[in-house]
């Protein structure tokens, strides 16, 4: 599930900006 958690926090970051 780690696969999933670096998606999430990659399109946070995305959204973040």
């Amino acid at each position: 599930l780690q696969t999933l958690k670096e998606e999430l926090e990659f399109q946070k970051n995305i959204y973040s900006e």
